[in-house]
């Protein structure tokens, strides 16, 4: 039987990896099998649901508060004794609402089992002891920064982004064995654009080049004041603010262009299609420093400039980006301009920029997916390895010597008498 990878991930915060690692299943990966769930089939008074929308509403109206949203995490004790509990009900496919994780577990039975929340790692973890599996349970920590509510002893490992987040998990006391620095997943994308076409489709009729705005997947106020200071810089470029479907930022930026009296070179998209497209037509990139927008930025090796960061997390990304000259600091208003205008009217220092993330760039999906499926099979009871048969040494039969002329003719004389 074919060993079973389960990933347990968020729709719209942790599920650029998520989606990374399953293209190259379906792609690479033909002697195991890969199963994704996403975290609201299994949430408890839609308490996924509730995080999320109030992790919107803050971070585009109040992003001050953005800093308290922690999200959903169990308490799971070490010696939690609880009885195993029996699958209701059969589930028939993916698009089942579980219930209970305990649920998910017992319907596929997985090999291994790779967590992108905090949340899923903590309540697949109780749901191991609950049920007395024996599986491996690894986090996947995609910021940049350690996120502390991953933390959990009886984990098995954490597969991190880089060194200095495997130190910072070492200083919580998490053992070194179980830190696996693999780097993110992300999925490389290997299409051409037409970017004439893309500058028409947008809006765009000049040469001017072109500067993106965009807060992160839900849109961040933050996003108000890039506007304000770049805004003035219309005539020398072209504006591409992305909303993200946030009203607010909407109304902001047509109340400035209303104000300043602006009526060309400031483009506003609410949700693109494909953000692809959007990088495509986009020379320098400024963006709220969450790990999903700079991890395609540095995969597409586009200049990037880093806002003001509203909670811990976009801190810590903040920090450690600018610091490893992967993006430069746009906090301040000062720094905004400064960085922004230098990539644009400098040749020589964006080109070093763009030369700089070629170095970094590197598809690291078959590592990670090596990794669980080497976890896999070494879970999966069900394999039988095969030993090589043993060469046997052939005996060389050896002739069998004709009778003697005496031995035939006393045989002969012997069957006549039987016979008479």
């Amino acid at each position: 039987m074919k060993s079973v990878v389960l990933v347990f991930y968020q729709q719209g915060m942790y599920d650029q990896s998520a989606v990374a690692i399953k293209d190259f299943f379906d792609q690479k990966v033909n002697d195991c099998d890969i199963v994704m769930v996403e975290e609201d089939k299994f949430s408890y008074c839609y308490a996924s649901k509730v995080s999320k929308g109030f992790y919107k509403f803050t971070a585009r109206n109040l992003p001050l508060f953005n800093r308290f949203v922690k999200g959903f995490r169990s308490k799971t004790k070490k010696n939690d004794n609880k009885k195993p509990i029996e699958l209701q009900g059969q589930v028939e496919n993916e698009k089942t609402k579980f219930n209970r994780i305990e649920n998910v577990l017992k319907r596929f039975c997985p090999n291994v089992v790779l967590c992108l929340t905090p949340k899923s790692h903590d309540l697949a973890i109780r749901a191991r002891m609950t049920l007395k599996m024996d599986m491996p349970i690894y986090a996947l920590m995609t910021d940049y920064c350690l996120n502390p509510m991953f933390i959990n002893e009886l984990s098995d490992g954490y597969l991190v982004q880089n060194e200095l987040l495997g130190q910072a998990l070492q200083t919580k006391g998490v053992d070194g064995n179980k830190i696996f620095i693999t780097g993110t997943p992300i999925k490389m994308v290997d299409r051409e654009y037409d970017k004439a076409a893309l500058l028409k489709k947008y809006g765009i009729d000049n040469d001017l080049p072109v500067v993106t705005i965009v807060g992160g997947r839900y849109g961040c106020d933050y996003v108000k004041n890039a506007v304000t200071v770049l805004v003035d810089y219309y005539q020398s470029l072209n504006l591409v603010v992305v909303t993200s479907g946030s009203n607010s930022i909407e109304t902001y930026v047509k109340t400035v262009c209303k104000n300043k009296d602006i009526k060309e070179n400031v483009v506003l998209v609410s949700q693109p299609e494909d953000m692809y497209e959007i990088y495509a037509i986009t020379k320098v990139l400024v963006s709220s420093p969450t790990a999903g927008v700079t991890y395609e930025a540095m995969e597409l090796c586009l200049p990037t400039v880093l806002i003001q960061p509203m909670n811990i997390i976009e801190r810590g990304n903040y920090s450690y980006l600018t610091t490893n000259r992967i993006a430069l600091c746009g906090a301040s208003k000062q720094e905004l301009i400064t960085s922004t205008l230098n990539l644009l009217n400098n040749d020589d220092v964006y080109a070093d920029k763009v030369a700089e993330l070629e170095e970094l760039k590197a598809d690291v999906t078959p590592q990670v997916v090596e990794f669980l499926v080497e976890k896999a099979n070494q879970n999966n009871k069900n394999i039988v390895i095969e030993e090589k048969p043993k060469v046997e040494e052939k005996v060389e039969e050896q002739p069998q010597e004709e009778p003697k002329v005496e031995e035939k003719q006393s045989k002969k004389k012997k069957n006549k008498k039987e016979k008479k």
